[in-house]
Protein backbone atom coordinates (compact mmCIF):
# COMPACT_ATOMS: atom_id res chain seq x y z
CA UNK A 1 0.00 0.00 0.00
CA UNK A 2 1.64 3.32 -1.29
CA UNK A 3 1.78 6.10 0.88
CA UNK A 4 1.28 9.82 -0.23
CA UNK A 5 1.65 13.48 1.35
CA UNK A 6 -1.73 14.43 0.72
CA UNK A 7 -1.14 17.64 2.20
CA UNK A 8 1.67 18.48 -0.13
CA UNK A 9 -0.70 17.84 -2.84
CA UNK A 10 -3.54 19.87 -1.68
CA UNK A 11 -0.96 22.90 -1.15
CA UNK A 12 -0.02 21.97 -4.53
CA UNK A 13 -3.39 22.17 -5.95
CA UNK A 14 -4.01 25.70 -3.74
CA UNK A 15 -1.17 27.41 -5.70
CA UNK A 16 -2.45 25.92 -8.88
CA UNK A 17 -5.61 27.77 -8.09
CA UNK A 18 -4.00 30.92 -7.68
CA UNK A 19 -2.33 30.70 -11.02
CA UNK A 20 -5.13 29.38 -12.40
CA UNK A 21 -7.07 32.41 -11.44
CA UNK A 22 -4.86 34.76 -12.68
CA UNK A 23 -5.15 33.65 -16.25
CA UNK A 24 -9.28 35.07 -16.02
CA UNK A 25 -8.05 38.56 -15.74
CA UNK A 26 -6.68 40.55 -13.27
CA UNK A 27 -9.98 42.01 -12.75
CA UNK A 28 -11.68 38.84 -11.98
CA UNK A 29 -8.63 36.75 -10.19
CA UNK A 30 -9.97 37.50 -6.55
CA UNK A 31 -13.14 36.30 -7.15
CA UNK A 32 -12.01 33.04 -8.70
CA UNK A 33 -9.41 32.48 -6.19
CA UNK A 34 -12.08 32.89 -3.72
CA UNK A 35 -14.25 30.31 -5.69
CA UNK A 36 -11.72 27.67 -6.01
CA UNK A 37 -10.00 27.79 -2.56
CA UNK A 38 -13.68 27.22 -1.41
CA UNK A 39 -14.34 23.92 -3.64
CA UNK A 40 -11.27 23.03 -2.93
CA UNK A 41 -11.45 23.21 0.88
CA UNK A 42 -15.10 21.70 0.45
CA UNK A 43 -13.83 19.01 -1.26
CA UNK A 44 -10.99 18.40 0.87
CA UNK A 45 -11.95 14.93 2.33
CA UNK A 46 -13.68 13.38 -0.74
CA UNK A 47 -10.40 14.47 -2.71
CA UNK A 48 -7.96 13.09 0.23
CA UNK A 49 -9.92 9.48 0.14
CA UNK A 50 -10.10 9.42 -4.19
CA UNK A 51 -6.10 10.32 -4.45
CA UNK A 52 -5.24 7.41 -1.57
CA UNK A 53 -7.29 4.95 -3.31
CA UNK A 54 -6.12 5.89 -6.40
CA UNK A 55 -2.75 5.35 -5.18
CA UNK A 56 -3.27 2.32 -3.51
CA UNK A 57 -4.79 1.16 -6.77
CA UNK A 58 -8.39 0.62 -5.35
CA UNK A 59 -9.87 2.93 -7.74
CA UNK A 60 -8.75 3.10 -11.33
CA UNK A 61 -8.31 6.07 -13.60
CA UNK A 62 -11.60 6.54 -14.66
CA UNK A 63 -13.34 5.50 -11.76
CA UNK A 64 -11.49 9.15 -9.93
CA UNK A 65 -12.03 11.13 -13.33
CA UNK A 66 -15.86 9.97 -12.95
CA UNK A 67 -15.61 10.82 -8.81
CA UNK A 68 -14.43 13.94 -10.04
CA UNK A 69 -16.81 14.43 -13.34
CA UNK A 70 -19.80 14.25 -10.27
CA UNK A 71 -18.19 16.76 -8.49
CA UNK A 72 -18.29 19.79 -11.10
CA UNK A 73 -22.50 20.51 -10.28
CA UNK A 74 -21.36 21.35 -6.67
CA UNK A 75 -18.66 23.43 -7.94
CA UNK A 76 -20.44 26.63 -6.89
CA UNK A 77 -18.38 30.18 -8.55
CA UNK A 78 -20.37 32.40 -6.51
CA UNK A 79 -18.14 35.29 -6.19
CA UNK A 80 -17.64 35.01 -10.15
CA UNK A 81 -21.51 34.78 -10.65
CA UNK A 82 -21.52 38.24 -8.40
CA UNK A 83 -18.92 40.06 -10.74
CA UNK A 84 -20.78 39.24 -13.50
CA UNK A 85 -18.93 36.88 -15.49
CA UNK A 86 -20.09 35.38 -18.87
CA UNK A 87 -21.32 32.00 -18.39
CA UNK A 88 -18.79 30.45 -20.60
CA UNK A 89 -15.64 31.83 -18.88
CA UNK A 90 -17.52 30.21 -15.76
CA UNK A 91 -17.32 27.37 -17.74
CA UNK A 92 -13.78 27.83 -18.68
CA UNK A 93 -12.50 28.29 -15.36
CA UNK A 94 -13.82 25.34 -13.69
CA UNK A 95 -12.76 22.91 -16.13
CA UNK A 96 -9.29 24.46 -15.76
CA UNK A 97 -9.73 23.47 -12.18
CA UNK A 98 -11.07 19.72 -12.44
CA UNK A 99 -8.38 19.69 -15.18
CA UNK A 100 -5.48 20.97 -12.77
CA UNK A 101 -6.89 18.40 -10.05
CA UNK A 102 -6.86 15.44 -12.33
CA UNK A 103 -3.19 16.53 -13.53
CA UNK A 104 -1.82 16.69 -9.93
CA UNK A 105 -3.23 13.71 -8.51
CA UNK A 106 -2.38 11.37 -11.51
CA UNK A 107 1.16 12.76 -11.38
CA UNK A 108 1.09 10.85 -8.15
CA UNK A 109 1.13 7.04 -9.73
Amino acid sequence: MADINFQNVFDTLKQGIVDLAKTTGAQYATQAEADGQSFLDSSKADLQNWSTQLVNGTLSKDDFTDLLQGQKDLFELTALKQAGIAAIALDTFKNGVFDLIEKTVFALI
